[in-house]
């Protein structure tokens, strides 16, 4: 969450030739805003819509080229991981959780309103992100999107 994954995604995508799918947009434009999901369903009712997009864009994801840029919480749905396993590059961004919390501010997150929540929310899902990861970049949260989308293409390869 923060993380840039929709705007560096963007960058890569275009860079590509290939559209860029962001699945909680499409979560948005299938169910409703996520904060209202959240509010109507809590968190759990979220991740059973988002296991159900994130699984099906993943699966043709295996069978089409496209960037996609998942929810910072995709990866704590066992089978999201597991299908991930079926592509060929995982990218994790990553930047210091002040950066991220602060990032996250300006938008209606319902997992973004305490820092330290935050914060513990992003240590408990490092090891989720390292497990899918086949390449991490990492910027401190002061890089162009520009920059950081060539960092993803040289960690990928291309």
């Amino acid at each position: 969450m923060g993380a840039g994954k929709t705007t560096i995604g963007q960058s890569v995508a275009r860079r590509l030739g290939l559209p860029l799918i962001d699945t909680d947009a499409l979560i948005e434009q299938e169910h409703g805003t996520i904060a209202q999901l959240f509010a109507d369903g809590g968190e759990a009712r979220f991740r059973e819509l988002e296991r159900e997009v994130v699984l099906r864009e993943l699966d043709v994801a295996v069978r089409e080229d496209r960037v996609l840029a998942l929810g910072g919480g995709a990866v704590t749905i066992d089978d999201v991981r597991e299908a991930l396993t079926r592509i060929p590059h995982v990218v994790w961004h990553d930047a210091p959780p002040d950066v991220l919390f602060r990032r996250s501010q300006s938008g209606a997150r319902p997992l973004a309103r305490d820092a330290a929540l935050f914060e513990a929310l992003h240590a408990q899902r490092i090891p989720l992100y390292r497990e899918v990861a086949t390449a991490v970049v990492r910027g401190s949260g002061r890089e162009r999107p520009d920059w950081m989308a060539r960092r993803v293409l040289a960690a990928v390869g291309r």
